[in-house]
């Protein structure tokens, strides 16, 4: 019987509320990793008002564009119909944030094939695009998709909506599962995720040097690499196929 080895897995609160089971965690459950899941991050809405006020002019957009399911909640929390918007265009960024904008809006999503932002910019650069585009983000957003839209000639309406967080329990979430298994790997899904939890890793005395770093997509895997860790492998897409793909590959 292959003996089991034991992951953190990192996640944001939104996502670990969403999420039950945790498609992620029962992937690695089939390659016998024992997920220990942490609540890593923790979000702020703000600017609302402002945001409601744009969903009330949708003839001024083209559409819309949802980078993540926390963008999709601060929508929802403006507005109770969203029903004008459906003859707007609704581009999203992973199959995730697809299913929520579905479920939660009720409209239709496309480009969630494309698996991050500037794939997604990609995608949206082919399209027929006449009116600006609203941009609901977070804080720490990085440009590259308004980068590669704006030098596209494609006009943006964007708007920060949320701040990110590091989690009030954190700390003692992680002292709680290193005083009981020995981590063989930890998952990490955004860069905030490590920059919030790598202080309080050494704070409670993990041997970094052991531990196996999997990244959710190439941004995660290039903060990793700025600190300087050990990079086991990295899901090409924010999915849970793409994640027990590049296990399996890591693993042998």
């Amino acid at each position: 019987m292959c003996k089991e080895k034991e992951a953190i897995v990192f996640k944001s609160s939104f996502e670990e509320a969403n999420s039950s089971p945790d498609p992620y965690i029962e992937k690695l459950k089939e390659l016998h990793i024992n997920c220990h899941p942490v609540k890593a991050l923790d979000f702020e809405f703000c600017n609302l008002a402002e945001l409601g006020e744009k969903l009330q002019n949708h003839d001024q957009y083209e559409g819309i564009i949802f980078s993540s399911p926390r963008c999709v909640a601060a929508v929802e929390m403006c507005v109770a119909d969203l029903s004008l918007w459906k003859y707007n265009r609704a581009f999203v960024v992973g199959e995730k944030t697809a299913e929520t904008v579905a479920s939660k809006l009720g409209l239709v999503p496309e480009g969630q094939a494309s698996g991050n932002a500037s794939s997604l910019a990609s995608y949206i650069l082919n399209q027929t695009i006449k009116k600006p585009l609203l941009l609901p983000c977070g804080d720490l957003a990085k440009e590259t998709l308004s980068d590669i839209l704006t030098q596209g000639n494609i006009s943006l309406d964007k708007i920060v909506v949320y701040k990110t967080v590091p989690d009030p329990n954190l700390e003692s979430s992680i002292k709680n599962i290193l005083s009981s298994y020995k981590i063989n790997f930890i998952v990490c899904f955004s860069p905030s995720s490590i920059n919030f939890s790598l202080p309080l890793l050494k704070k409670c005395g993990i041997n970094l040097s052991i531990v196996e770093w999997i990244a959710i997509g190439p941004t995660t895997e290039n903060c990793l690499l700025k600190h300087k860790l050990k990079v086991g492998c990295v899901a090409d897409k924010p999915t849970p196929e793409s994640l027990a793909k590049a296990m399996k590959e890591f693993l042998g």
